[in-house]
């Protein structure tokens, strides 16, 4: 199971974020502004709570990818509430050397250190989801309210944005966090949202780690992408899972053989059918299909999304003819409807 930790930092407080301005290198283009200083130590709770995720995992025999960061994590901001709680605008931690290193060291490290008897938990140490979202001008960080938009119809806005951080910024946060990840004897990964972002990255060790000058991103110890069925003009997604050799170290030249971090249920929420399944498109399907292709592992993204304040809690977030298929492929069973 993939587990978001801080994902936009909403829960972890700091000094911020406080919005600088508007003012970017390129006016054209909407540019969210925010500062933040991480503070110069973590909440214990962090830990703690941390720690007691780890023995439920451990006692129900399960394995975990705790992911650090998403990407929203440097996205817009708003003003804070009134616990001082603010989503995003939290890009400093990424590009000033100094509060990065604040964060890693008071964050990251911490919580590497409350998981160091629980190694055997532990299937990697994600340092952040779909990286690339936070350079891109255009994405899921770029799309704005309608009634922003309505406000603003002869501007970029909702389309574009000058982004919080660059490529480069990135890919020196990405390498210092696998190298604290590995140093603490842990295997390492990046949620990536594309193959193509696995088949881009230029072959550069990070054990070799010097400040990024332009080349693409580490993918950690144990390489990971994402697939929702979604090309669009040989952007993105491949065409299909099927004979790409995508889990095939010699095949698709990445090294060692990647996972799949996040794909749909057949009920499709948020990608397509998948093309080479015909029209008889289902989860198990899906399933079966993966590991005919050599998957490892491959995780499912829930079907529900939040529920409102008025709905029951949802702690697994699957439909149950989603959760069927993963009981008629791993021969298990299904929990009581109470559970």
């Amino acid at each position: 199971m993939r587990f978001f930790l801080l994902a936009n930092g909403f829960n972890w407080l700091g000094h911020g974020p406080i919005l600088r301005g508007h003012n970017g290198p390129n006016p054209a283009l909407p540019y969210h502004n925010w500062e933040f200083s991480p503070l110069l130590s973590l909440d214990p709770r962090f830990a703690l709570h941390f720690e007691k995720l780890l023995v439920s995992f451990r006692n129900a025999e399960l394995l975990i990818i705790p992911s650090l960061i998403s990407f929203e994590f440097t996205g817009n901001s708003r003003m804070r509430d009134e616990k001082g709680l603010a989503p995003g605008g939290r890009a400093d931690c990424i590009k000033d050397a100094g509060k990065r290193q604040i964060f890693l060291g008071t964050v990251l490290n911490t919580l590497l250190n409350a998981s160091a008897r629980y190694k055997q938990q532990i299937y990697a140490w994600e340092v952040i989801n779909e990286p690339y979202w936070c350079y891109s001008p255009i994405g899921p960080l770029s799309k704005a309210p309608s009634d922003v938009m309505k406000a603003n119809p002869d501007t970029l806005v909702g389309f574009a944005r000058q982004p919080e951080v660059d490529q480069d910024e990135m890919n020196t946060f990405i390498g210092e966090a696998i190298q604290l990840i590995n140093s603490k004897g842990f295997p390492s990964t990046v949620g990536h949202r594309f193959f193509r972002d696995l088949e881009e990255r230029k072959p550069l060790d990070w054990q070799t780690f010097k400040p990024p000058q332009s080349y693409l991103y580490y993918a950690g110890s144990k390489p990971q992408f994402h697939y929702y069925a979604k090309p669009a003009l040989g952007f993105g997604d491949p065409y299909q899972i099927k004979d790409q050799g995508l889990f095939n170290a010699v095949a698709g030249g990445i090294s060692p053989k990647p996972f799949l971090g996040e794909f749909d249920s057949n009920l499709n929420s948020f990608g397509n059918p998948w093309p080479e399944l015909q029209g008889n498109d289902t989860t198990l399907r899906r399933l079966r299909l993966l590991e005919s292709q050599g998957c490892e592992l491959a995780l499912l993204w829930p079907d529900n999304g939040t529920p409102s304040k008025d709905d029951r809690p949802d702690p697994i977030k699957l439909a149950s003819v989603t959760r069927q298929a993963i009981v008629n492929f791993t021969g298990g069973t299904m929990p009581p409807p109470n559970e």
